[in-house]
């Protein structure tokens, strides 16, 4: 497989298919080091703010570890932008700069304190928003979990999309900046299940503070997460890799082995956010010694050893489970083109792949066109989003900061969490879900990209489900 920086140069490849490979492969990475947000920056360059490819990059900006040179970067352009009231075009390219703005790294926004919190681009949510980011790290750790509790209880019953999220990610930065807010959060997804939002929130906390004494307690709730929550499941699946890194790919491999099919499949993708030989190795092992086909987790284990850049053996068993149709046969050839593109492996299969790729490129151009030529619609979310129009779940920080309840309103962020006991009792077991293979013309949408509604948001949070009854 490839490491993350010979992956940096193809993030200005001619063909789409192997750009987005590159752009999702470093930001999905559990560490994408030596890779941060100037190479994107230099992708935007490459491709032009202004069009599709170029917003791509924008969107996960903050994804990518932060610098002082892509801080810049970003708080330019977001002054050079033409006006909001220049047409449409030119109010979502600014409310997409604001947003990035808003979700910048915690230092990034302490060091730019007074550029940010007088600019008069940013609307006065954000400002006050990032305001208060700097201000609630200070407040005592039972009044952070009290709030996160409250807000979990307003959030029953909605999707993300239907609250602030300012509000969640204020609570959660905070706790997982306080001295001993991550191992509060270690201790509660401890507990016996809730099932509650306070558990995805806890997750979130561990994951901003890669907090790795949590990495037992995250993997025995990751097992006993039932069929019917794929919110949590996706939480732990993203939050695994982030904070166990090449110590979580035993637990991973052990849970893929011992877990029901609807486990197992999170499992795969969370093993292949490990940018690791032994992670690609793992999951060769489970397709090669039958776990993957007896487990019913081909097609997952299979994408994801796809989705690590694979090449000789490894590339030939992805290739093997393409040209059998019986998973998603669009997609691995897809990615067959691109690992073999990207490693400069040469494959007899290359010129029918390339027919194949070039044929997807055609259509989801097609369908780019038609999102820009709708691109009208985001503006009614984007708006919502940077202004905090129709909510109200932040009204309870705004209490907490003005009466942080403390002397001198400091702590040391240096802290050092305990290990956690290896005692944690046994996963619960539930029935396997009934696997299905699914074929499709269209790019698929990845839960992560952007919502090809144009707002900005990630598509899990915003329209993903919106058809599916409520969490």
């Amino acid at each position: 497989m490839l490491k993350p920086e010979q992956v940096l140069p193809f993030l200005i490849h001619d063909l789409e298919c192997v750009r987005e490979f590159a752009r999702r492969f470093l930001a999905d990475a559990h560490d994408p080091a030596p890779a941060t947000a100037d190479d994107f920056w230099r992708a935007i360059d490459h491709l032009g703010l202004d069009t599709y490819a170029g917003r791509q990059f924008l969107t996960s900006l903050h994804e990518m570890p932060a610098t002082d040179a892509a801080t810049a970067r970003l708080l330019d352009a977001l002054e050079k932008a033409p006006p909001a009231d220049s047409g449409p075009r030119a109010e979502i390219l600014r409310a997409r700069l604001i947003l990035q703005v808003r979700d910048l790294a915690f230092e990034q926004v302490a060091k730019n304190r007074e550029r940010l919190l007088t600019s008069p681009h940013l609307t006065d949510a954000v400002r006050a928003h990032l305001s208060k980011r700097l201000e609630l790290p200070d407040a005592p750790l039972d009044d952070l979990w009290q709030q996160l509790l409250a807000l979990s209880e307003k959030m029953e019953g909605k999707y993300y999309s239907e609250v602030n999220p300012m509000a969640q990610d204020l609570i959660c930065e905070a706790l997982a900046r306080h001295p001993e807010g991550p191992a509060r959060a270690t201790e509660y997804i401890a507990d016996p299940p809730k099932g509650d939002w306070a558990e995805i929130f806890c997750m979130e906390i561990l994951r901003r503070a890669r907090y790795r004494p949590a990495l037992d307690a995250v993997l025995h709730r990751f097992a006993g997460v039932g069929d019917a929550d794929d919110a949590l499941r996706e939480e732990c699946l993203y939050t695994t890799p982030v904070i166990g890194g090449e110590q979580a790919i035993a637990g991973l491999e052990k849970l893929i082995r011992r877990s029901p099919h609807g486990i197992g499949m999170f499992a795969c993708e969370s093993m292949a956010r490990i940018k690791s030989p032994a992670a690609e190795a793992a999951l060769a092992r489970l397709l090669e010694d039958g776990t993957a086909k007896e487990q019913d987790i081909e097609p997952w284990a299979t994408l994801g050893l796809a989705c690590l850049c694979p090449s000789g053996e490894n590339l030939t068993r992805v290739i093997e489970q393409a040209e059998s149709g019986e998973h998603e046969t669009s997609d691995l050839i897809e990615l067959c083109f691109v690992a073999a593109t990207m490693t400069g492996e040469v494959r007899p299969e290359m010129d029918e792949w390339r027919t194949h790729v070039m044929a997807a490129e055609a259509r989801h151009a097609r369908i780019i066109k038609d999102i820009e030529a709708g691109e009208k619609s985001s503006l009614a979310a984007l708006r919502t989003e940077i202004n905090g129009e129709d909510f109200d779940d932040d009204d309870d920080v705004d209490d907490l900061v003005e009466d942080d309840g403390t002397e001198d309103g400091s702590y040391d962020f240096d802290w050092d969490g305990p290990e956690y006991p290896d005692d944690h009792p046994p996963a619960e077991v539930y029935a396997p879900a009934v696997p299905r293979t699914i074929r499709r013309d269209e790019p698929k949408i990845g839960r992560n990209d952007p919502c090809p509604c144009g707002s900005g948001k990630k598509y899990k949070k915003c329209c993903l489900g919106k058809d599916d009854p409520a969490r």
